[in-house]
């Protein structure tokens, strides 16, 4: 057994290995780290606004006492089913855009809605 080669191999590239990089900044960024920390500290509330439930339903009400369907509602309003479904469920946002739809429904069923 003297031709046996017993040196030990080790397989797979040794350059591939892991190794940790300590990352150092460079002059410039600390402007971007000082971002993050923002970010990372940031305590602000991103809630999103919801159409009130007390609109959504004096909307349902008016349209149930004018003896219109959904579909006759939004087609008078010229919008998608959908979207005035949404705006009787309480799901639409409180927009601008939804603010506008509201005062649109003012004019068209002739009544002022609390708000």
């Amino acid at each position: 057994m003297f031709h046996q080669d017993w040196n030990t191999i080790s397989i797979g590239n040794p350059s591939k290995q892991k190794v940790e990089k300590t990352i150092i900044p460079r002059r410039g960024d600390n402007a971007e780290i000082d971002h993050q920390k923002k970010i990372e500290n940031d305590t602000e509330n991103f809630a999103i606004v919801k159409i009130p439930n007390s609109l959504s339903k004096e909307i349902m009400e008016i349209r149930a006492r004018l003896k219109l369907t959904q579909k006759e509602a939004a087609n008078k309003l010229n919008i998608q089913l959908n979207v005035y479904t949404e705006l009787e469920n309480g799901k639409a946002l409180y927009s601008n855009k939804t603010k506008q739809l509201v005062n649109k429904l003012e004019r068209i069923f002739g009544i002022k809605f609390k708000k």
